[in-house]
């Protein structure tokens, strides 16, 4: 995988196409868009190590995306807000999720242990 893509749409473009999204419909015809039909790991880590392994993920030029306590409650405009108002260091990390080579972002994750 190029994956020193340093456009985000690129990145973005190449990854879709990769994680083949597919829609999942229901037995009532309900439509769940977008889910990936690989096989995806959730681990579980502590606000401390989110942060470190997002700086990881920084220095490997890995894709990620991350949700943080300040992008919770109220209007979209005061959780921008909130972040604003958030230094780094004070950030508190719920999750975060990567998208690259399989090699690079287990071994990064190896000291993770699966969601329950």
């Amino acid at each position: 995988m190029p994956y020193k893509i340093k456009d985000f749409n690129q990145k973005l473009n190449f990854l879709k196409e990769k994680m083949s999204f597919i829609d999942f419909v229901n037995k009532d015809g309900s439509i769940h868009k977008s889910i990936s039909w690989l096989s995806l790991i959730v681990l579980r880590g502590k606000n401390g190590e989110i942060k470190k392994l997002r700086n990881e993920f920084i220095e490997n030029d890995i894709l990620f995306t991350d949700f943080i306590e300040t992008m919770t409650g109220d209007t979209y405009r005061e959780q921008l807000n909130k972040t604003l108002e958030t230094s780094s260091e004070d950030m508190n990390y719920f999750c975060i999720a990567a998208f690259g080579e399989k090699e690079i972002i287990d071994s990064l994750t190896k000291k993770f242990s699966l969601w329950h």
